[in-house]
């Protein structure tokens, strides 16, 4: 019996030291096997800047010379680019908008003083220089997606540099653009209201440009007005005012000197004045009047968060109907004839957005006897009663409808319509 317990114990080692080593062999053979594939993916890129360097090297010699290449990438990596440092300080602000969201580190790279014009982008961006490369027309970069495993591009030798053909085609017009709208979607007005409308228009050329805005109203052109302004310049349509209710068409337009153009537009609806005699909403630090209903509360009286129940801070948004002691209000959303004052971003320490803004899943609502309408409106333009202020038409904080300090322009309105 004792010799048989031993071989028991003896089997039992022996299958512990067999796991053991197996652990070990998993182990040191994966981290060989994960070095080597690091190391293969490491000499790839290597091989890469120097087969690029050198093609650069010898193209740049020849005078319009163009030459195809391609070369092998890792799987890592599926795009690559070329920046002319030389004109990095003339990139269009609308370009750096867009490479400060979508390639970060070649916006860093072009802000800071390194030499880096080449950007091999995937799972993480590699930065290097790849020798004299220039690019002769706006953005100023250019960007190549892989081809399968392969890098292809087209440059073209001109005897001190290279240039990424098909990029800048001479002889070949390309339109301007239109851009920095404001504001920069459709809006809601009352009937009167006056609103401004900006934007700014770039041609790649240079060019002077022909601005033409319109407002359309009932398919008739109730509004036109043109101006000459400078590639990148603003031009403005001020002061425009509605006296119908109903939607207008609101266009801007430019065309550069070989006719090229774009064109941006927008809806404004118009609606009825609604009368703010019956209605009546301020903020209160503290608790409503009996008479009163809270429709949400505020983290305070300026940049303020907002919440709804069953979360609430100290300071009430009060509303009311009438002069009687019962407020005639609802808070309720999804009854006939409620009318949504704003959406929040949460049920508290909330951002705002105006009623007419999707995208936002908390709903501040009023509710009557007789139909409220709200409107986000500009300064001087609030026709019914002022319920609360937005820092803009979303991801907004709020403030009283007293704050008078001009950081919170749009002031949400609302009347029995």
């Amino acid at each position: 019996m004792q010799k048989r317990g031993q071989m028991s114990a003896m089997h039992i080692l022996v299958y512990a030291i067999v796991a053991i080593v197996a652990v070990l062999i998993f182990y040191f053979g994966y981290r060989a096997v994960f070095g080597v594939t690091q190391a293969e993916k490491q000499s790839a890129i290597e091989l890469l800047k120097l087969q690029q360097k050198a093609d650069i090297s010898k193209i740049s010699l020849q005078e319009k010379t163009m030459r195809s290449y391609a070369y092998a990438l890792p799987s890592d990596y599926d795009e690559f680019c070329f920046v002319d440092l030389t004109k990095k300080n003339q990139i269009p602000a609308a370009n750096l908008t867009n490479l400060k969201s979508k390639y970060p580190i070649i916006y860093n790279s072009i802000q800071s003083e390194t030499n880096y014009n080449a950007f091999l982008i995937g799972k993480d961006t590699i930065s290097y220089n790849v020798g004299s490369v220039k690019i002769n027309c706006p953005p100023y970069y250019a960007c190549f997606n892989k081809t399968g495993a392969r890098l292809v591009y087209r440059l073209s030798g001109m005897r001190s540099y290279a240039t990424p053909s098909d990029v800048c085609i001479e002889g070949v017009n390309l339109p301007p653009s239109v851009e920095g709208i404001s504001p920069d979607k459709s809006i809601e007005l009352v009937i009167g209201a006056t609103q401004t409308f900006k934007a700014n228009a770039t041609d790649p050329e240079g060019s002077g440009l022909n601005i033409t805005w319109s407002i359309d109203f009932m398919e008739k052109t109730v509004t036109k007005f043109s101006e000459k302004i400078s590639s990148g310049a603003m031009t403005t349509l001020a002061n425009q005012k509605f006296s119908d209710v109903g939607t207008y068409v609101v266009r801007v337009v430019a065309k550069d000197d070989k006719d090229q153009m774009d064109l941006y537009e927008f809806t404004v609806n118009v609606l009825a004045v609604p009368t703010a005699l019956s209605l009546n909403c301020n903020v209160v630090l503290g608790q409503c009047a009996a008479d009163q209903i809270s429709i949400f509360s505020l983290s305070d009286q300026t940049n303020a968060h907002a919440a709804i129940p069953p979360f609430n801070y100290d300071n009430k948004v009060c509303c009311k109907v009438g002069t009687g002691a019962d407020p005639k209000i609802s808070t309720f959303c999804n009854l006939p004839g409620s009318a949504t004052v704003i959406w929040l971003s949460g049920s508290s320490n909330a951002h705002a957005a105006s009623h007419s803004v999707t995208g936002y899943n908390s709903q501040v609502c009023m509710k009557a006897d007789k139909q409220i309408t709200c409107t986000a409106s500009p300064p001087g333009s609030c026709a019914g009663v002022c319920v609360v202020k937005l820092s803009d038409y979303e991801n907004a904080h709020l403030a009283s409808c007293s704050d008078n300090s001009g950081n919170y322009p749009i002031s949400i309105c609302c009347g029995i319509a």
